[in-house]
């Protein structure tokens, strides 16, 4: 069988369109490897050494794993941000409107005042720790 340019250049669409098809969850690389295919492929075309694109190739893969791959995951990879509410959870405040089991009051965490519940009576003042959130009502314990 010979190998021609062509060859290295029908690969590389292939990768490209199999990472169109999978996402992002190669993390880039079919794509990569599909456009390093393609040159590879034209750089034959125009050379016809075989060997000296296999090295050109085989370089740009090798720099691209050792380099540059850690810079593509990271963009690539999204990062979980607590929302505002989510940020509460753990925080401490202050009761400001007396809280009895069953009778929602309101605390103050992080400068804003909320209505919170209590499976406990939390009195004016008591120090307060987040336990969960339902809803816009903060479920509360006293702090230890």
């Amino acid at each position: 069988m010979q190998i021609d340019g062509s060859f290295f250049i029908y690969i590389g669409f292939g990768l490209i369109i199999l990472e169109l098809l999978i996402g992002v969850a190669t993390g880039f690389d079919l794509a990569l490897l599909g456009v390093t295919s393609i040159i590879g492929g034209m750089f034959f075309k125009l050379t016809g050494n075989l060997t000296l694109t296999i090295i050109i190739v085989s370089a740009i893969i090798f720099s691209y794993f050792l380099l540059g791959r850690k810079i593509v995951r990271k963009k690539l990879l999204s990062t979980t941000q607590k929302t505002n509410i989510e940020r509460l959870i753990d925080a401490e405040g202050t009761v400001v409107k007396k809280i009895v089991p069953g009778n929602p009051g309101q605390v103050k965490v992080e400068s804003e005042v909320w209505r919170a519940e209590s499976e406990q009576t939390l009195g004016l003042g008591s120090k307060i720790k987040v336990k969960s959130i339902d809803g816009v009502t903060l479920k509360v314990t006293r702090k230890e």
